[in-house]
């Protein structure tokens, strides 16, 4: 159980689905008080406020999660720089923006955790990447891997450096994985298949395949060669995707793409 006071800033879609896993470790629901100027977040019964300004004077705040869009966070900062202190721990899950860039509007004395959880968060299946400064202790990356366990898994980078790549991969990725299983129904439905039988055959698949994937001792490669007989459907398929290298050059100028854009957010 977490017995730290935690201030959510931001109660959007990754806000809420943070909070939610966040919300049965919290010995007290009083520990906890959420900044949302949108109204969004009275289903968690915890205490709600507006502003920055309505937070309670005598409240501690252990832990600040900012859960909100890189393109407006500089203006949100300004309202919470009193608690760069050194005590509260920040954790942004604001895309691109670097621990220097928090170094730059809240000083060096605050100890910041940049973040970058996924998509999936929200039922509980998400990843999250992480990076800290040196102002963070063990026993706050403690509690912040436990706030991200709780909608999922979470993997620490020593190199901020790989925070963008990880942004354009699982941060993004939720996006292509979608796009791809429409694909595969879209070209299902033009073969003769129902829609609702294009949908479940794809989304089941895909969902087989990535649970097999993560609970195999083999690889991705072995197991797709235990998919692939000779001359046979699979190998059709195989040929027509991996022709000249198509879908993977596709793939590298998708991550690519994404993982720049995450770099550029950094201004």
């Amino acid at each position: 159980m977490i017995s730290k006071n935690i201030l959510l800033v931001g109660c959007g879609k990754m806000g809420s689905a943070l909070f939610g896993g966040l919300l049965p470790n919290l010995e007290s629901k009083s520990q906890a008080i959420i900044v949302s100027p949108s109204g969004k977040g009275s289903e968690f019964g915890t205490k709600l406020v507006n502003t920055a300004e309505e937070i309670p004077s005598n409240f501690k705040a252990d832990i600040i999660i900012l859960a909100v869009k890189p393109q407006i966070i500089e203006g949100v900062l300004t309202s919470y720089k009193k608690y760069a202190n050194g005590r509260s721990l920040f954790i942004s899950v604001a895309a691109g923006k670097t621990l220097g860039f928090f170094s730059k509007h809240l000083g060096d004395s605050a100890p910041v955790i940049r973040a970058m959880p996924n998509l999936p968060s929200f039922i509980g299946q998400g990843i999250t990447t992480m990076c800290s400064n040196a102002k963070v202790t063990n026993e706050q990356k403690e509690i912040a891997s436990l706030l991200f366990e709780s909608v999922g898994s979470a993997i620490w980078l020593d190199d901020e450096s790989l925070m963008d790549v990880s942004t354009g991969l699982a941060g993004s990725g939720p996006a292509y994985v979608f796009h791809f299983i429409e694909c595969l129904i879209n070209a299902a439905i033009d073969e003769g298949l129902s829609h609702e039988i294009a949908t479940k055959l794809a989304i089941d698949t895909v969902i087989g395949s990535a649970m097999l994937a993560k609970s195999s001792k083999k690889s991705v490669s072995e197991l797709k060669e235990q998919v692939i007989s000779p001359n046979g459907t699979t190998q059709a398929g195989i040929d027509a995707l991996t022709k000249d290298d198509s879908l993977e050059k596709l793939i590298k100028q998708t991550i690519n793409a994404a993982t720049k854009r995450s770099k550029e957010l950094a201004d």
